[in-house]
């Protein structure tokens, strides 16, 4: 597909293709047909792909799904520009690779897997060869969100877990460096609110959860730094 003697070469995307460029020129284009009936089976196959913020990887997910709605099998592949074969994880039976849940940041390669109602998550990484897993299957009945710092050191989440009898927001905070980790469970039950919790983090570690104007800040060491209301 592209020569690897080509050198610097990076990956673009836009919607569902892929452009290979090296030295200003596109020397290879990948379609990407991201909806593909079965025959008369009900299965239709899915094809997505992500590129990462410096161009230098992708991703492809595929999956295959029934009816529209029941995923029966998935998996992430991921490639550097030269399309050499990084990393390949496949869902085993009742459990599902969500595309976006999966990606790219700072060379790391992020993998998600769950059953098939979204719950019960495994999340892990690949960096230089080694799989840190961040997430273990039990640990956590939902994952709704997660955030990367820049840097790709700092992972930030925002989960859900029963508690006392109903489901609450956690958030839980993982230094891939140092491999320690911290959770904080919100002091109301904010998921009994049906709320959405909107994280971030940056390089330094420094985590934000924000709740209807409600501003709480963490250290890297999960100390409640702050918190502050701000009115729109």
């Amino acid at each position: 597909m592209i020569s690897l003697f080509l050198i610097g070469m990076l990956v673009y995307q836009s919607g569902d293709t892929l452009q290979f460029v090296a030295q200003d020129s596109v020397v290879d284009i990948m379609i990407l047909e991201d909806s593909v009936v079965v025959g008369d089976t009900g299965y239709v196959a899915v094809k997505q792909g992500k590129v990462s913020e410096d161009h230098k990887y992708y991703l492809i997910h595929e999956s295959v799904v029934l009816d529209g709605e029941e995923v029966v099998r998935s998996k992430v592949t991921f490639f550097d520009a030269d399309n050499n074969l990084l990393w390949e994880e496949r869902g085993e039976e009742g459990r599902n690779i969500p595309y976006d849940f999966s990606g790219i940041y700072s060379g790391l390669l992020v993998v998600t897997i769950w059953d098939r109602h979204g719950g019960y998550p495994v999340f892990y990484v690949m960096k230089d060869g080694e799989k840190v897993e961040i997430v273990e299957k039990g640990e956590w009945q939902q994952l709704l969100d997660y955030k990367v710092s820049p840097n790709g050191r700092y992972f930030f989440f925002y989960t859900r877990n029963p508690y006392s009898g109903k489901m609450w927001d956690h958030l839980y905070f993982y230094d891939l460096v140092e491999r320690r980790d911290w959770e904080y469970l919100f002091p109301t039950c904010m998921s009994c609110k049906k709320g959405w919790v909107e994280i971030s983090v940056d390089d330094s570690g420094r985590c934000e959860a924000v709740y209807k104007g409600e501003h709480r800040v963490f250290s890297k060491t999960g100390v409640l730094e702050e918190i502050f209301m701000k009115i729109h």
